[in-house]
Formats: C-alpha cells, structure tokens, sequence
C-alpha cells in the first residue's frame, strides 16, 4: 500500500497528537523515548499494527521508526513524519531497487554512459542498486528487527531533531539557524574549521545534517527544511502546473522528499557501507561558470551531472555514487575497487526524484543540462583530493553533450554551501556519540592482521570495551591489557583452530595489547572507547581486498594521551619497534582549570614565542634529559605567559633525541607554529593547550610553572 500524499498531513497529526507511550512496546533494543516530547513515528500498538492505519503496516509490523524530536514543535514533527512517508513514496519505486533501465537517459545522465569506453562497469551498478535496495528494505519485514547484515546492533529507529523551537535540538548550531560565531565560514566538521562561505550574507543554506556514528543514526533538521521546501504532493502539483520548457527542469521537483532521500543514504548502517559498498559522502567541485571560478559542495541536479562528466579512465560512476556523506577514508580504497558517481548522496536522491518526475509527466526532465562541462580538477573532500594521479580516456560521446553549457538559475532553488554530515557532533545520540576526534590513527596498511574491524570493532561487542571501563576508572594512570577477541583479560595467549568471522570465539588464537598512555596526570576527552572505534573506523580498520581487516597495529594521539593496540598471532607479521613519530590532536585546557585570570594577549603570545623557541634550530632535545628541555616563562599586565617544551615520560620512539625546533623533516612542524596553535587553536579564552610530535611535547599555558599538573 502506498500512502497517498494528500493525506500525509492529516495522518501525521493523528499520530502525533496521541500519547501512546502506554501502548507502544519496545524491543530490547529500542531508545528510552519515553520522556520524549512525541511518540515515535510510526506508532505501534501492543498487537504491531499501526496506530493511524497511515504508514503500509502490511509490509512491516515493524518499520523503521522515527525518535526524539528534540527542538521539534507539533508542525515539525508532522511535516517530518509527511517527509519520511514521501521517502517511503520515491524509495518503492521498482525501476530504483529491482532493476534499473541503466540505458535510460536519467541513469546516463546521473551515473555514466551505458556503452563505450567509459561505460558504467557492473561492479558499479551493482554498488549503486545496494543503495537503492537499502533503501527501499527499510520497511521490508524480512529485516525483522534490524537490517540483516548488522545483527543485533541499533535496530531500526532513526534519532531525528529540529534546530529551532525549544533551541536543544542543535546545541552546536550546525545549521547555522543563530548567528554563527563566524559567519563567514560553514560549521567546523570533523575537528576543523568550515570551509569559506563564498557569500556570507547569503549563508549556510543548510535544510539537514547527518551524524552516523551515534549509537542511533540521527538526522537533524534545518529551519530552511520547514520554510523553504515542500511536501511531495505540493512539489507534484507546483511542478505539473508550470509551462512545458520549466517543469522538465527537475529542480522545479526539489522538495523535502529529496531532502529526507538524500540524509537517509548517510546513514551507513542502514546503507550497508562500507560492506557492500563505499559510504556516501560529500565532495566539493571546481569548474568555470560564465567566465568566473566556481568552487561548490556537489549538491544540486546541475553539480550532480558535472560531477558525472568527471570520468577519470576506466572509472566511470566513481564521484557520483559517492556524492553524498560519511567516509572520510574513500581516498584510501584502491580505484579499482569503486567508481566516482556511486558515493554522491543527490546523485541518488535527485535520480529517484527523476524517475518519480518522469512517471507524472509522461516524459523524462532532463534539465539542467551541463553539455560537456566538467570539474577542472579531481573532486576534493574539505582541502584534500579524493584520489591522485588519474589518468584520462575521454571523449566528448562520454559526456552529456559536444559543448559546455551554463546553469540556467531558478530564482527559488538554492543548494547548500556546505557539508552536511557532521560525525560524533555533541547535539547526536543524547550525549552518546563519540566526540569528535581531531588526529588521523597511525598505523602501517601493509601490516595486516587477518581480523575484520567487525571482530575488533563490531556488532555483537568488541575488544576494548572492559579495557576502557578500567582505563574510565583511573584515566590518569598508564595501563595496558592483553584480551582476547571477546575484550577478556587474560594471562596467556591461547591457541585454537581459528573459525570464519565475525564470531569472536573464531580469533581466540589472536591476542590484542590495547594500551592506554597518559601524557600528564589531566583528565581526558574524547573517551577511551570513541578512540578505539574511531581507530576501527578509519583506513586502519579497512584494510585488504575486502576493505575489511584492521592493521596489525595502530595508535591515536588524542593530546592529552594515545591509545594504541597491537594484534599477535601465528598469521600476524611481528611489528616491529616502536612507532614512528608523528604529530598529535591539538589538547586544550579546560576553560576553568586555571581559575580567574587576566586576558590574554594573542601579540604578546606570538612575540613570547619566539624567545621560547629562540635558538631552537641549533638545539636537541633528548629522551630521559631534562636540561634539554625547554621552560620560557614571563608575566606581563599581571597575565602569567608559560612554555615548556619536553620529552614524556616512559614514551618510547623509533629515536632518542630530536632538533627541537623541527624534530622531524617529514612533519610539517615546528617549535612556532606548535605553541602559536596551543593559543590559536583552543576555544578556552586563550589558556592554552599542548600538541605533540612523537614523544615530544610543546606547551603553552597561562599558570606559571612547569609541564601542567592539575
């Protein structure tokens, strides 16, 4: 049963004006919503049907159900709940999740050419239509619980939000909907700064932001969501009345269905990402555009289609089947392995809207059309290309025309300016996602384990669960632990005929040291276990030719401390020595630590630097010898300035001494630049922080004294 679109509104209000919290039974696995402002969406009674008869009960007694509302008001959670039934609407179609016509016009133009030599390969197809067939499972009852390839995990809810109302549904104000503390920018993502905005006054534009990582997925909707975009049958009805050269330009058909579309395939664990495909993420794209230099987030139906134009040799579909949000490592998977249209979230939400468009008109909308127009450079994610060293094949039969042809701009369709996918944001998970990290996890690809992150790092537990408690209950302390697969300390290393993943009881022949090393005696955020997920998380759980298996080895920096494990077994190759140096997370000092002082001058802090770091090129710093460190300290207009540059304690690296002031060449570096950034880059009212390189660490601190013990 589909839901007719002309009821969403009446259906929804149904819903949620009810109480149904005394009826509505949880799984074991369900959120505590019962203190939430709404019941969830769907409701269910006791028997699993559906209270309001609105949503298609006989394909699931239990769907995938919506939860939270917080910064929701009654309008919101209706229009939300109309968005997610306009989802359900485009995600049913059987030319997306059965069998899509690839020589159709809408799949050239939104995925690649069907023939030739950059014709979109199988492998390709077969990665796009997981999505769509993700997708559309949602409400499949075979999932019965959970989708199948993630046992016993999250089960199906999804954490919604709303930035506005009550103000807690967006404490980080990633929407932007309050003044930013920088206008000029887009929110900080992933512990760096947002990228410009090329027109501050116009702004963010943001309509929804996405945090996987939590422990429910969650998505948060923008204030633009409710004002500027329309339900499913308003778009319909708005687009079918328009003269014919307007309503086949498919941003005409723009609405909250696409939006609500577009989040969803963010959400890696319903999506299946990285296993059966790359996550979905964002990507920005430079091109000309009448004459002028355009630099964009690849949303929108016409940076869609220029992102489809970019066909680096034998890769067709690689950008666009990425376009959307999530990974941070796709740059590290061998090209062979994805293609570029297949990770680009509008590339999935506008194709759907197109063949949606295409059945109420009798006629495919085709427009906007970029001709040949493509990127004048490799997409990048934030400042980083996604992929090096292409090599072109490329003739104008590839592209979707012999000349390159400018946007023809509605007036009414804006995209947004910036990424939308903001893992382990504090506003996600009611304060149970991980905090995000602000250093990549070290570790040697070509080192490989023989476990799957889903053993290390999985659904049905993992090994550092026990460890971190322990570390949780002296974090000030130094502690390692041998555990096995199932996180259990123990003596010895056992061996035992090894078994298929991912039952742990399979690797009870492997042994992980996890590790925990203070670097002072301070308090410590992020937590042991967002550190150890984020590890698992990264290139270094992802590793072979499934893009599957943790490293034998790896550490994260987090400032104030590393976590580190080592893998051993009779098929792990031997790590050997200790890690190479690298540079750290940037520490901060908690805003208070330091009781009531005066301001501190950023003039004053950059000049003091420099007689810190004062005849540091000529100096060496040395493991176990404190006349080779550093301690420069001065109080000017009452304001204490303190540095302190020194090797940690019982750190050990792959070298004993170092140029103290660019210890190692390889890192881009140096004693300036480090106790600058302590200032710089903490938001503490400039009370400083730390950041090191290997095992040495450079201070800055508004306490006289030496290296900070609280």
């Amino acid at each position: 049963m589909f839901i007719s679109a002309a009821r969403t509104g009446l259906a929804c209000a149904l819903l949620l004006t009810s109480s149904v919290h005394a009826e509505d039974p949880k799984p074991a696995t369900a959120p505590d919503y019962s203190k939430d402002k709404f019941p969830p969406y769907p409701g269910v009674t006791k028997d699993g049907s559906v209270t309001d008869g609105s949503f298609p009960s006989t394909l699931n007694l239990r769907p995938t159900r919506l939860f939270g509302w917080k910064g929701c008001e009654k309008d919101d959670t209706n229009a939300i709940a109309g968005a997610y039934n306009d989802f359900y609407t485009l995600s049913q179609q059987s030319e997306l999740w059965d069998k899509i016509d690839w020589n159709s016009q809408a799949a050239k133009d939104f995925w690649g050419p069907a023939s030739g030599r950059n014709a979109l390969k199988d492998e390709r197809k077969t990665e796009i239509g997981q999505i769509y067939k993700a997708a559309q499972q949602i409400y499949s009852r075979i999932w019965s619980g959970e989708p199948p390839w993630i046992p016993n995990l999250k089960s199906l809810w999804i954490e919604v939000a709303c930035s506005g109302g009550d103000g807690t549904g967006d404490p980080d104000n990633v929407c932007q909907d309050k003044k930013p503390d920088d206008p000029g920018r887009c929110p900080p993502r992933n512990g760096q700064p947002g990228q410009p905005l090329a027109d501050p006054v116009q702004g963010s534009l943001m309509e929804a932001w996405s945090d996987p990582t939590g422990t429910y997925s969650k998505i948060t909707f923008c204030n633009r969501f409710f004002n500027e975009l329309k339900n499913l049958a308003e778009v319909t009805k708005a687009a079918k009345a328009l003269p014919a050269n307007k309503k086949t330009s498919l941003e005409y058909w723009n609405g909250r269905a696409r939006c609500f579309f577009h989040e969803i395939t963010h959400l890696t664990y319903f999506m299946n990402t990285p296993g059966k495909g790359p996550n979905v993420d964002d990507y920005t794209i430079k091109y000309k555009e009448k004459g002028r230099n355009v630099e964009e987030v690849a949303y929108g139906v016409y940076n869609a289609k220029i992102l489809r134009n970019y066909m680096p040799q034998g890769k067709s579909g690689y950008y666009p089947q990425r376009n959307g949000k999530g990974s941070r490592f796709i740059k590290f998977h061998p090209l062979k392995i994805f293609t570029y249209q297949t990770i680009l979230a509008d590339n999935y939400a506008f194709f759907a809207m197109a063949k949606y468009a295409e059945k109420q008109l009798g006629m495919y909308p085709n427009l906007p059309n970029p001709g040949s127009k493509k990127p004048t450079s490799a997409p990048q994610q934030g400042k980083d290309p996604v992929v090096t060293g292409e090599t072109f094949d490329q003739g104008t039969d590839d592209l979707l025309g012999s000349v390159e042809l400018d946007q023809q701009e509605i007036p009414d369709f804006k995209i947004p300016k910036c990424y939308d996918n903001y893992p382990g944001s504090s506003a996600s998970g009611a304060g149970t996602s991980p905090a995000p990290i602000k250093a990549d996890p070290k570790c040697d690809t070509k080192a490989l384990s023989g476990v799957p992150f889903n053993v290390f790092h999985g659904s049905a537990g993992n090994v550092y669960d026990k460890f971190c408690d322990a570390v949780g209950k002296d974090q000030k302390t130094k502690l390692t632990w041998n555990v096995n697969a199932k996180g259990d300390l123990k003596p010895k290393r056992r061996r035992s005929k090894r078994t298929p993943p991912p039952n742990p009881d399979g690797y009870d022949s492997y042994n992980f040291e996890l590790n925990w090393a203070p670097a002072g005696s301070a308090a410590c955020s992020p937590s042991c276990k967002d550190a150890f997920a984020s590890i698992a998380n990264s290139p270094c759980g992802h590793q072979g030719g499934q893009q599957n298996g943790m490293t034998a080895a790896a550490s994260l920096d987090v400032g104030c401390g590393s976590y580190s494990y080592k893998i051993t077994g009779k098929d792990v190759p031997a790590v050997e020595g200790p890690p190479k140096p690298f540079l750290s997370a940037q520490y901060c000092f908690p805003s208070d630590v330091f009781g009531k002082h005066g301001d501190i001058n950023g003039d004053f802090q950059a000049q003091y630097t420099g007689w810190a770091c004062a005849g540091s090129a000529l100096k060496t710093i040395k493991k176990g010898d404190p006349s080779t460190f550093v301690k420069w300290e001065t109080t000017t207009n009452g304001v204490p300035y303190s540095y302190n540059i020194y090797w940690k304690d019982k750190c050990e690296s792959a070298v004993n001494e170092a140029n103290l002031f660019q210890p190692y060449k390889e890192i881009d570096a140096n004693c300036l630049t480090m106790l600058q950034n302590d200032y710089k880059k903490c938001g503490n009212g400039g009370i400083g922080g730390s950041v090191s390189v290997g095992c040495i660490v450079y201070e800055f601190k508004a306490k006289l004294g030496g290296p900070w013990q609280p």
